[in-house]
């Protein structure tokens, strides 16, 4: 079984220009898209709702016996 060189990534002495302009690169702050925050009010009125007619329910049932 032959052993393989192991690699040993960019040479240093290879000198690579890099690009330094971000401004291009970049989109501006401003318009960066929304992701994921949406207003929590909806689920509390769902959950005080919910829990509301649970409440109503199980006060017709006690009325009941």
């Amino acid at each position: 079984m032959e052993e393989e060189e192991v690699p040993r990534g960019d040479d240093p002495d290879d000198e690579t220009e890099i690009d330094q302009s971000t401004d291009e690169n970049q989109p501006p702050i401003d318009e960066l898209p929304q992701t994921g925050d949406s207003s929590p009010v909806p689920y509390y009125l769902l959950g005080s709702f919910m829990a509301v007619t649970g409440l109503v329910a199980l006060r017709k049932r006690r009325r009941q016996n």
